[in-house]
């Protein structure tokens, strides 16, 4: 059922415009510019003081709502005539706002006695008004953009690196910080210059004391807070000393092995839990888009030719259909994948026009084994010809890249060797995992 509006009385019609005459004479404590001011006196002229508003008030036809209707209608024939300036940092939705705020704080007559009964609207007019002013959430983005001088993918930007996903993140956070007040303490310790001046000599020792031993009251604050996985947390005080590096060989020697290792690395104890195997999964997407094939020149330019892409152990993918005159694609395939060191193909195939073939022809294929930091656009690469190819050379146009996961910190290629595995110098592969 829709809401009945209380009618406008002879007196409150007086009322409210004095309350308007009494703002356009200054007599009131609301703050307004001249285009707030010259608005308010269009408003009050002609529609206030008409005598059709008069007669319609006398006669019951009007209510508080009629009021701020037509002042809002009146308003925005202004706002939206205004030509837009770069300098303005206010839109003008923010400025309509504001306004119809300024002109609620007349109407009720904020800035007089509110003890008079005959100054003060009902109370649900005031909460029909106050709920209009509320503004939404992408006016206020707007707003404070607007206001710190932030663009909007800038601001999208400080967002995402503010996040903290979980517990893993706050504590690695809360640690880096930990670190770094440690380091500064310590330099502080070794340039004398840096240190505040003291009344006594024997201060500077003592202040360096009292600031290490803060320091570690939080690191063991810190030790209470597990890390996923299942394995219990360090003193951090001894962290440099142990590996925090998650070993990921190519070798086949297996992920229980490496777990081992990391254990006996870092000498813990041997009724200490060890990691799962859950603790190493990686979750990758891998997106390779074919773009354009070169080196078709001695098959005719009406055969059909298209690519095939996989990741090995995956889906495969194909392109569209195109013609040898003109073998051009924009076809993007993403394979998710738990491997870190995937080997990607792409095969190039000719249709073959009989009716009774069952397989095309295939021209040309590439293997690729790619990593977490490979990430390669309008890439051309050779392709291996099949035996019944004749053309001289094939080349493909790719997009490779590899997004990583956000709890994979660091990767790369490295020569070590372990203490109890992989006891021989070896090029291995080594992911960073929190």
């Amino acid at each position: 059922m829709a809401r009945k509006h209380l009618k406008i009385t002879l007196v409150q019609y007086g009322v409210i415009k004095e309350r308007f005459l009494a703002f356009l004479n200054g007599k009131t404590h609301i703050e307004a510019d001249e285009a707030f001011i010259n608005a308010v006196r269009s408003y009050y002229e002609v529609f206030l003081k008409s005598e059709r508003v008069g007669k319609m008030v006398q006669s019951g036809g009007c209510c508080s709502d009629d009021f701020r209707d037509v002042f809002r209608i009146n308003i925005e024939k202004r706002v939206r005539s205004l030509p837009d300036i770069d300098s303005l940092k206010i839109s003008k939705d923010t400025v309509l706002t504001l306004w119809m705020s300024k002109f609620d704080a007349i109407y009720r007559g904020q800035d007089q006695d509110q003890d008079n009964s005959n100054r003060r609207l009902s109370k649900a007019n005031y909460m029909s008004t106050s709920a209009e002013l509320i503004m939404s959430k992408e006016q206020l983005y707007d707003m404070f953009q607007n206001i710190l001088s932030i663009k909007k993918f800038e601001h999208q930007m400080i967002f995402n690196s503010a996040q903290l996903d979980n517990n893993d993140e706050q504590a690695a956070t809360i640690r880096r910080e930990l670190d770094g007040r440690m380091k500064q303490a310590e330099s502080l310790q070794r340039q004398r210059g840096l240190m505040p001046k003291f009344v006594h000599k024997e201060m500077e020792t003592l202040y360096i004391d009292e600031l290490k031993k803060s320091i570690n009251d939080l690191m063991s604050n810190l030790e209470s807070l597990p890390v996923r996985g299942g394995s219990e947390q360090k003193p951090l005080r001894s962290r440099r000393g142990a590996s925090h590096s998650r070993h990921g060989s190519s070798s086949s020697s297996g992920m229980h092995s490496s777990t081992k290792s990391l254990h006996n690395d870092g000498n813990l104890d041997d009724s200490e839990t060890g990691l799962s195997k859950l603790a190493f999964v990686l979750n990758f997407n891998v997106n390779i888009t074919c773009k354009e094939v070169r080196g078709l020149k001695s098959i005719p330019t009406n055969r059909i030719v298209y690519c095939t892409m996989e990741v090995e152990g995956g889906e495969k993918y194909r392109t569209e259909h195109a013609e040898a005159g003109k073998p051009v694609w924009e076809s993007l395939a993403e394979f998710p994948t738990n491997q870190i060191l995937p080997i990607i193909k792409v095969k190039l195939y000719m249709e073959n026009p009989g009716i009774l073939s069952l397989d095309d022809n295939k021209l040309g294929k590439l293997s690729l084994q790619i990593d977490p930091t490979f990430n390669k656009t309008n890439w051309w690469i050779d392709m291996v010809k099949c035996k019944n190819t004749i053309t001289e050379e094939l080349k493909v146009k790719l997009d490779v890249r590899m997004e990583k996961p956000q709890n994979l910190k660091m990767c790369g290629w490295c020569y070590a060797r372990g203490k109890n595995v992989w006891k021989s110098w070896k090029r291995r592969y080594y992911a960073l995992v929190q």
